[in-house]
């Protein structure tokens, strides 16, 4: 939706990829109407919960917004990663491009989590996800 109000993506370094926690908290600022400089009409395009505090890790949260940080996390307590169609082609270029999709995805955007072992991939390669307990938003 903020591409339909915009005409362009929220992409501050030019590349559509939003893999770490400072990143990804970025775009969510962004979706959130928390950025005013990038998001002018403060529509919120996302809403979510606040993350809960993990029980068997003490400071350590998951499954929503992190209370500090902004990001969205996984019920592991990492960012998702997300990547933007940035070149506007309708194409996102694969994190694992040794499966069966091959190099590229026919999307707009991607989200995915690196699953609960926290490793992107399998154990013997991180660019094949069959076989791995990565969740992905495509398939």
């Amino acid at each position: 939706q903020y591409y339909v109000e915009y005409g362009h993506w929220p992409d501050f370094m030019g590349d559509g990829l939003f893999l770490d926690e400072l990143r990804q908290a970025q775009l969510l600022a962004v979706l959130t109407a928390k950025d005013e400089t990038n998001n002018p009409r403060n529509i919120v395009f996302f809403e979510g919960k606040t993350a809960q505090q993990h029980g068997w890790k003490q400071k350590a949260f998951g499954g929503g917004f992190h209370p500090v940080s902004g990001a969205y996390l996984d019920p592991w307590g990492r960012p998702y990663r997300i990547a933007l169609d940035h070149d506007y082609d309708d194409q996102i270029n694969s994190p694992y491009p040794q499966d069966a999709y091959g190099d590229r995805i026919h999307s707009k955007v991607i989200v995915w989590s690196m699953g609960k072992d926290g490793q992107q991939g399998t154990a013997s390669n991180p660019q094949v996800r069959r076989g791995s307990d990565d969740i992905v938003s495509w398939d």
